[in-house]
């Protein structure tokens, strides 16, 4: 199964919140499996859309808040650094949608990572 890599901003806009439900639809649509970090933002977008949806999902990371949101999924503690995190993902997804606010380092960082590893790669902006 094709994994897909949604990552994103933690302070977003409207607009970037549905590019979020749309690749998870689009994800659906294409019997893809979301990996998503367990963060604020758009990752807590993803996760509450991924539920909703029944689409398979694997959240990483270390916060237990964002976990709870999803019933439909697998949950991958990593206790590490959010950089460790990222490249990890990075490493486990197919293809790597990211949804940057032209600020956060961590998300750009991330989709850079999927590059480097020639992953097929999306970046988005909120302009």
């Amino acid at each position: 199964m094709t994994k897909l890599l949604i990552t994103g901003s933690r302070d977003t806009t409207p607009r970037m919140l549905q590019m979020a439900v749309n690749a998870v639809e689009r994800a659906k649509a294409l019997g893809w499996e979301v990996v998503v970090g367990d963060a604020s933002g758009i990752d807590a977008k993803v996760i509450e859309t991924c539920d909703g949806l029944d689409v398979p999902v694997t959240v990483y990371g270390g916060y237990n808040k964002m976990r709870n949101f999803t019933k439909f999924g697998k949950n991958i503690r990593l206790d590490q650094t959010y950089i460790q995190r990222d490249a990890y993902m990075a490493g486990e997804c197919d293809k790597c949608y990211a949804i940057w606010n032209g600020v956060s380092r961590g998300t750009k960082l991330t989709y850079q990572m999927a590059l480097d590893l020639h992953k097929e790669c999306w970046l988005f902006t909120k302009k």
